[in-house]
């Protein structure tokens, strides 16, 4: 009898086990969607990305699996682009609420468990929801870049600072002459401003800089490899900074449409750059540095591709 007991609670247990694992399982889910509006990696293992329908979601390996943190009410626009920010181990998320002529501004200090909310009336811009860019300098000081719809790259542009971490934003500057589609920001430690931009058939339009905490703004023009000479027009990607070192991407387009992905070095918080290698990729939809020397990419097809140096290329 005790044999039988002991038969029957052994099995309970096995059941239980099973039925865990399962459910564990169910919750990972390990396929890459091909959905992802943005991601942003904290380190080589541990990042977020955020899906078109709002899904907020995190992995701690590599992507090779995932889980779902949190559902956002994003505007139903399918072009609307939120942003990820992270500094000092808390973590930024901003995207257009369903309200009209409203920014989420969201904050979480437990890496995206719970939440702190508060928002940006914009009812002076009547341009609609299109892009967000985020950029935090620590905790307290940060910045947002709302871009509105298309409008032959000549789209309303307004920049947002916060001194309290993201609780309250104040407009700061009005950078509607800034040419082109906006593609990311990013203020360094040194406070330093970066805006990088594609437009078809502009070759000037893809970086421009601020060193008054991003009252004005002035285009870059970057010395380009022997080999991208006469470009037909060159794409920008915001830069990645660790202190005073700083990484870039320009993509150069010849006028055979081949593409060719540049990175450039800086060792002066942006003052200056130089081209040091070339990323192996046919096609850059979002990406996330999370380091000097690791990079995650996701291509036009929606795939992930993790790339690192060697040799002066990116694969």
């Amino acid at each position: 009898m005790r044999l039988i007991k002991r038969k029957v609670i052994i099995s309970i247990i096995v059941i239980i086990i099973i039925a865990s694992v399962y459910l564990i399982e169910a919750f990972q889910k390990a396929e890459f969607p091909n959905n992802v509006n943005q991601i942003f990696m904290k380190d080589n293992k541990n990042g977020w990305a955020i899906l078109n329908d709002g899904s907020f979601i995190k992995t701690t390996n590599e992507w090779k699996s995932y889980n779902e943190l949190y559902d956002f009410k994003w505007n139903e626009q399918g072009e609307a682009t939120p942003s990820i920010s992270y500094v000092n181990q808390v973590l930024f998320v901003t995207g257009f609420l369903p309200e009209a002529h409203s920014i989420g501004i969201y904050r979480s200090k437990d890496e995206g468990i719970t939440w702190d909310k508060s928002d940006i009336a914009y009812s002076d811009v009547d341009s609609g929801a299109y892009q967000l860019f985020s950029s935090f300098i620590d905790n307290n000081i940060g910045y947002l870049l709302y871009c509105g719809g298309p409008a032959s790259g000549l789209m309303t542009k307004i920049l947002y600072k916060t001194i309290d971490g993201g609780k309250t934003f104040q407009k700061i500057n009005d950078l509607s002459y800034i040419s082109g589609y906006p593609t990311g920001m990013t203020f360094n430690k040194n406070g330093a401003g970066f805006i990088t931009g594609a437009y078809h058939g502009n070759t000037d339009s893809y970086l421009y800089n601020s060193n008054d905490q991003g009252m004005t703004w002035h285009a870059l023009t970057l010395s380009s490899p022997n080999k991208m000479d006469n470009p037909d027009y060159i794409n920008g990607y915001p830069p990645y900074f660790t202190n005073n070192n700083g990484i870039m991407i320009l993509e150069y387009v010849n006028n055979q449409q081949k593409h060719s992905f540049v990175t450039y070095h800086s060792d002066d918080y942006g003052k200056t750059w130089n081209p040091n290698g070339t990323i192996n990729t046919r096609s850059i939809s979002r990406y996330s540095f999370c380091n000097l020397n690791t990079i995650y990419i996701i291509d036009d097809a929606g795939k992930l591709l993790k790339k690192s140096p060697k040799n002066n290329t990116w694969n």
